[in-house]
């Protein structure tokens, strides 16, 4: 060996360099704070072997199970931090001082000081107020069934026979027999109307 590899020997050594690594987050046990711009920590695998208090920082917040790069700041294991989440769990964040959002699966919620609007699968709350989502299946089914009901009526008016000097009561007895058959299907109790109106909760 030259003297120049003895060299880089004994400073390899000595000098402990810690290198970008690819790494998978275990578990996430506080998250960032965009208010305070504080950084979240989690635990990730890194070479089978278990990291704590990785330091990220907003918006994102990874899921677990995340492919992310760890990196050491100043080249000091202790400042690790956390970057290229490949799996988002949320994005948390503030634009200035009054407007606060946080984006996930289940949903969008803005905080406009003082308002806070939520954007859920079930409906939107603004403020202290609901708008309820309908319940698309139910209806489906509702109009399905009355729409039956409406065909039936439909063919029995168009294939009753007419009885001269009867008053009628043949084309009523064909209608009543249509729609006992197929009654009208009542509006269910759960299809609530007001769902579509813009209602203040109590």
């Amino acid at each position: 060996m030259s003297i120049a590899d003895d060299l880089v020997t004994i400073f390899l050594a000595n000098f402990s360099f810690h290198w970008p690594s690819i790494a998978t987050v275990r578990n996430i046990k506080k998250e960032p704070n965009p208010s305070t711009g504080d950084s979240g920590l989690l635990t990730a695998i890194i070479n089978n072997a278990s990291k704590d208090d990785i330091q990220f920082f907003p918006p994102f917040v990874p899921k677990t199970g995340s492919k992310c790069l760890v990196i050491s700041l100043e080249n000091r294991s202790d400042r690790s931090i956390a970057i290229g989440f490949n799996q988002i769990e949320k994005i948390k964040g503030q634009i200035g001082s009054i407007l606060k959002y946080e984006l996930s699966e289940s949903g969008l919620k803005i905080n406009l000081t003082p308002l806070e609007v939520k954007i859920e699968p079930t409906g939107v709350t603004i403020g202290s107020g609901t708008i309820t989502a309908p319940n698309t299946i139910l209806l489906k089914t509702y109009l399905t069934q009355l729409d039956a009901s409406l065909q039936s009526l439909y063919t029995a008016i168009k294939v009753a026979l007419i009885t001269p000097s009867d008053g009628g009561s043949s084309l009523k007895g064909s209608l009543v027999a249509a729609i006992e058959s197929i009654p009208l299907p009542a509006v269910p109790a759960e299809l609530d109307k007001t769902n579509l109106k813009y209602s203040v909760g109590g």
